[in-house]
């Protein structure tokens, strides 16, 4: 969701930095890595 929050301020401000774009990839990345850990937790706990 703070991906997309950043993505949509970039586009309101009608320029888009590729820091945007860095911020919101490395959000959405790390989002996926602890998606991941946490169902290894949720699998190990069983």
């Amino acid at each position: 969701m703070l991906s997309t929050l950043i993505l949509l301020y970039a586009l309101d401000t009608g320029q888009i930095p590729v820091g945007c774009y860095v911020a919101a990839w490395v959000f959405t990345i790390i989002k996926g890595i602890c998606l991941v850990i946490k169902c290894l937790v949720d699998l190990s706990d069983d």
